[in-house]
């Protein structure tokens, strides 16, 4: 009985070591902009979205310098139009870290003058975890 319990440990300790090494969930943190940040004029942001893959428990870095530029999550409708005027999420701190925890389309926008009709603005698609 002693020889069959050890070796049940011995397997669930086996296995709990290879679901944590080959564990596909490990979260990815995609830096908007790579290097040059959430800035005016730098980075077509849609390109930039566009060679990602966004997934559920992923994060959305936004680094950016506070004084000139904010980031405001917003709904479909007020991302094409830049509308700032009821944004869903504000963020003003320079360094915004941004739990992906939903599936779907997500919108960002900056909420700074007309910063967003300058195309400071980026749109993701958020998939599952497979």
């Amino acid at each position: 009985m002693a020889l069959a319990t050890n070796r049940l440990v011995v397997l669930l300790l086996l296995m709990m070591v290879l679901m944590a090494v080959l564990n596909p969930t490990m979260a990815t943190v995609h830096t908007v902009g790579d290097g040059a940040g959430w800035t005016i004029g730098a980075v077509d942001y849609q390109e930039w979205a566009a060679s990602q893959t966004f997934r559920v428990g992923d994060f959305l870095d936004f680094q950016y310098q506070e004084d000139f530029h904010n980031v405001l999550r917003v709904r479909k409708e007020q991302f094409e139009a830049c509308d700032k005027s009821k944004p869903i999420g504000f963020y003003m701190s320079g360094s915004d870290s941004i739990f992906l925890q939903k599936t779907g389309p997500q919108y960002f926008i900056c909420g700074v003058a007309n910063h967003c009709h300058l195309n400071m603005k980026v749109s993701i698609n958020v998939t599952a975890r497979s």
